[in-house]
Order: C-alpha cells, then sequence, then structure tokens
C-alpha cells in the first residue's frame, strides 16, 4: 500500500518506537507528553530553540525535513522617559520588561534608556530630531513644534483605534493636530486646580474667591501665563479659536469684557489675593499664611504629609464682574508617548508604535496610577473605584471636564508666554493699577495678536 512512498511504513515505525519508549520512560503524572525545555528570551540573551528527541539510534530519511522556527529579530530601541519612572520597580522599566515578554516571540530588544521630562522633549528633541529616542514622554502643549521637526509619527490602523476607543474626548483633543491627524498616545491628564486649609477656610466658602478672601489672604502665582489667563478663559474668552488649533484667530478676550475682568483682578489682587511666583505659594500655604493656593497633582504628597486631615482639594473658584459670576479656567492637555518619525528601520518603527499603545493601554495606565499616583485618560481605568475616589484624580478629573480649556499645541502659542507673563506680572509690581489696566491690557492682546 505504500509502495511508492516506503519512507511512510518507516517513519510510522519510529513513532510507534517513540510512543513505547514513552510508556517506559515518561508516561506519568504529564499523560505522556515529553517535557520540553524553554529558554526566555528575556536579558537580550536567547537561548537555543530545541525538539524533542528522537529514541537514540533512530534518525530520518534524507526527505524528511523538520520545519525552521522563526527566532525573534534583534533589535534596538531609545527610550526617554522622566526620572520618576525609571529604576527598578518603577513604571517605565517595568512596562519595558512586560513588553519584552510579550513580544518575545518577534523581537529580542536591546533597551537604550535615557531621562528625558515630558516639559523638556520639544527642547531635547527639536534640536536634533534623527539621534533622539525612538519613543519617548512628551507634553501635548509641544505637539506642533514636535510635528513640524519631524520628531512626531502620525498614528494609524489598530494603534489610532486604540487611542480613539480608549479615551476621552478631551484627551483625544489635546493630541489631535491642524490636519486632523493623531500624533500622539495620551497616558496622564496635566491640569491645575485649588488647595486650601479646612482650618481656615469651609469647603463652601472654598467655591468663591470673594469668599475665601473675606476671610485670609489667598496666594497666586501673578506673572506666570499658565495661570493668570484662567480669568480671561472663565468669562468666555479664547485662545487661537474654540479649539485652539487656529493661529489666525488669535486671542479674544472679549473686548470689553475682557477689560473688566482685568481691572477684577487688580481689584481681587488688593483684596488680598497675593503673589505666590517662583514657589512661593507653596511656602506661603504650608506655613499657613495663605488659606488657599493653586497648584497641581505633584504638590500633593509634601502637602498631604505637613496638613495631613486639614488639606482640601477644590475645582477652581467663581470670581465676580458686573454682577456676573464666572469660574476660572485652567489650561489642560495631557502627558503622552511620542514615537519619533525619523526611524528608518521599518521593523523598528512597528516595534516603537507597539511599545508606545502597550506604555499607553488600560493594564499599564492603571499600573502608573498604582505606582505614581497620577490622572489617566482611559475611559476603564478613568471609571474605576480607586480613581474616582482619588483625592486629587477626581478634582483633576472635574477641572479637566468643566474647568478648562485645552492648551494650544500650535507654534503660535509661543507668542502667548512672555506678553501675558509680564501683564500678569505687572500687577503686584505696581506697574498695572484699575486705571491703567485695560490700556495694558490691549498692548498685551496686540503683542500676542501681532
Amino acid at each position: 500500500m505504500n509502495k511508492k512512498y516506503p519512507w511512510k511504513r518507516f517513519l510510522s515505525s519510529v513513532l510507534a518506537c517513540g510512543m513505547l519508549l514513552g510508556c517506559f520512560t515518561g508516561c506519568d503524572a504529564k499523560n505522556g507528553e515529553i517535557e520540553t525545555i524553554k529558554y526566555s528570551t528575556l536579558g537580550n540573551n536567547p537561548g537555543p530553540i530545541t525538539t524533542n528527541p528522537l529514541p537514540s539510534g533512530v534518525t530520518l530519511p534524507d526527505d524528511v525535513v523538520t520545519p525552521d522556527v522563526p527566532s525573534p529579530t534583534p533589535i534596538t530601541l531609545t527610550v526617554w522617559g522622566p526620572t520618576e519612572d525609571i529604576g527598578e520597580g518603577r513604571w517605565l522599566t517595568t512596562q519595558l520588561k512586560a513588553f519584552e515578554k510579550a513580544y518575545k516571540d518577534e523581537y529580542d530588544v536591546t533597551w537604550e534608556v535615557g531621562v528625558c521630562y515630558e516639559g523638556d522633549a520639544q527642547t531635547m528633541v527639536t534640536s536634533d530630531p534623527e539621534a533622539a529616542a525612538d519613543v519617548y514622554m512628551f507634553s501635548s502643549d509641544q505637539l506642533g513644534a514636535l510635528i513640524h521637526a519631524g520628531g512626531l509619527a502620525q498614528l494609524g490602523g489598530a494603534n489610532l483605534e486604540q487611542v480613539k476607543n480608549s479615551n476621552y474626548g478631551w484627551a483625544i483633543d489635546s493630541v489631535t493636530y491642524t490636519d486632523g491627524c493623531i500624533y500622539g498616545y495620551p497616558v496622564s491628564s496635566q491640569t491645575w486646580f485649588m488647595y486650601y486649609n479646612k482650618s481656615m477656610i469651609s469647603a463652601e466658602e472654598a467655591k468663591s474667591l470673594e469668599a475665601m478672601l473675606a476671610k485670609t489672604q489667598v496666594a497666586f502665582d501673578w506673572g506666570n501665563g499658565w495661570y493668570n489667563g484662567s480669568f480671561f478663559f472663565g468669562a468666555g474668552g479664547t485662545l487661537f479659536g474654540p479649539n485652539g488649533l487656529d493661529a489666525d484667530a488669535g486671542v479674544d478676550y472679549k473686548g470689553e469684557t475682557g477689560g473688566a475682568v482685568a481691572k477684577r483682578m487688580v481689584e481681587l489682587y488688593n483684596a488680598g489675593m497675593i503673589d505666590g511666583g517662583n514657589g512661593a505659594d507653596l511656602a506661603l500655604f504650608m506655613e499657613g499664611r495663605v488659606g488657599a493656593f493653586f497648584s497641581g497633582s505633584w504638590s500633593y504628597a509634601p502637602l498631604k504629609k505637613t496638613l495631613g486631615d486639614a488639606l482640601g482639594i477644590a475645582v477652581l473658584p467663581s470670581f465676580t464682574v458686573g454682577g456676573m459670576s464666572y469660574n476660572m479656567k485652567s489650561f489642560s492637555g495631557t502627558k503622552c508617548v511620542g514615537v519619533n518619525a525619523h526611524i528608518d528601520s521599518p521593523t523598528v518603527a512597528k516595534a516603537a508604535n507597539e511599545l508606545a499603545a502597550f506604555l499607553s493601554s488600560e493594564e499599564s495606565q492603571e499600573l502608573r496610577f498604582a505606582l505614581r499616583g497620577v490622572t489617566p485618560t482611559n475611559k476603564n481605568v478613568i471609571n474605576s473605584h480607586a480613581v474616582q475616589n482619588h483625592p486629587v484624580c477626581s478634582v483633576e478629573l472635574e477641572v479637566m471636564s468643566n474647568y478648562s480649556i485645552m492648551q494650544p499645541g500650535i507654534p503660535a502659542m509661543g507668542r502667548y508666554w512672555s506678553p501675558m507673563g509680564t501683564f500678569g506680572g505687572s500687577i503686584p509690581s505696581g506697574a498695572i493699577n484699575e486705571d491703567n489696566v485695560a490700556d495694558y491690557l490691549l498692548q498685551t492682546l496686540a503683542q500676542i495678536n501681532g
């Protein structure tokens, strides 16, 4: 029956012989399976791939070929992140090991890890994009500068769908550019809110600047455009259009309304909203000299250690202008993972995007929240009991959704900082008063709008 293929009879005999030997030597609790040795590719030290040995003295005919098992492709990935995430037991280092394990059959990865804070990415990447990291962390307000330098690759395929489907709108908007395309993987939110001392201010009083100033002083970083624009945005002002993507739209503080808001800012300073620039606000608050100040999640740990249960956290308060009540609105954004568009190798580019998607995944954001307490962007992690009941994250998410505007990531944003910093800083310096503040504001807007 097998005259045409005599080797088949031979192979059948071999297999039968192997089964018989197995029954005498290996058929115990493993149900007749012959144990194989597995080698880990972790640590860039891939071992040999072996198959089960044939019985002693038995060989296969020359025309029987055993299939080759593909080896993982050796690649090198350069990754940059902040110091807080790098090191044994920390988020980035832990996730690089997890990625290596998850993709061990596809890549044999050699890591080159460097320190670069999200806020420094623009400077480090744009200075030499080709020499920059393959994958790095950045702040969303740097999006435009990084894109124009060729430092950010556009998302597509499954990675694009992951970002769209797993994040809320504000996170997606933060990495969407003027062409409507997405260029980053959000991993955490970024904004500021208010800390107050419960022994000096009640939760109800914390809702209003006027109510707080009737009892105590409040510190504010007047000379910083990241903070002082909050009064104008709260009253309906816009920055480079409604979505922050129209450079020609410039800054619009709503004419007379903006002038009235500027005058109110001077009045609030005179009423006890003192200058807290250059970190003085944190010190004043911890010393009990002011009842409230404005900052972000980075201030929580030292404040909680000092004030304990007396530490209050709240969304941005209201202020009144001409009989109208407005809530201050902060800048919001995200911290993201980006992939360098200057990667030459298609294999490395594919791996870099897979790593970025891996770092921004639900499981990865959950771990980063657990390790650092940073507010995630992933819907499922945000809606978890742990995040919803976290004293900082719950407030930050409310500010992101209702009390902020997205910080523009277009290059025109560079025109905003210096004029607004000078304008706000001139209030505590005395250069601006209630009589000339409207004129100063017009001059400031002219500088920004060019």
